[in-house]
């Protein structure tokens, strides 16, 4: 329920030491878990549901291109899957389907540049 959410974060916030470590992890995947079911109704994002972020990236602006795809005015909502399509130097997509790995693929030439 809420209420005993609220009072395990409270104490996992004001005494983490008192709670062991396995609960601890436990409450935290327990509270991803009804993230996740609430911002994306379980597992239908992974299943093609509409709350899903596209993103078409230049590798030549990947910088860029994430800047202006991935705002809050364009996506308000992070929390929801993006799907990365990496577009080549000449212009044209790259080969693939975005199971995560493109994604990946897409943070780490993110973060390395930003």
């Amino acid at each position: 329920s809420a209420l005993n959410t609220i009072k395990e974060l409270y104490v996992l916030n004001s005494l983490p030491f008192i709670v062991p470590f396995n609960q601890r992890v436990s409450i935290f995947h327990n509270i991803l878990d009804e993230d996740a079911r609430l911002e994306r109704g379980g597992h239908a994002a992974w299943t093609g549901s509409s709350n899903v972020i596209k993103a078409s990236i230049r590798r030549d602006y990947i910088y860029e291109d994430a800047f202006a795809q991935l705002t809050e005015s364009v996506a308000p909502n992070l929390k929801q899957k993006i799907v990365v399509q990496l577009v080549n130097y000449v212009g044209l997509d790259e080969a693939g389907v975005d199971g995560g790995g493109l994604f990946r693929e897409f943070l780490s030439s993110f973060l390395t540049e930003a």
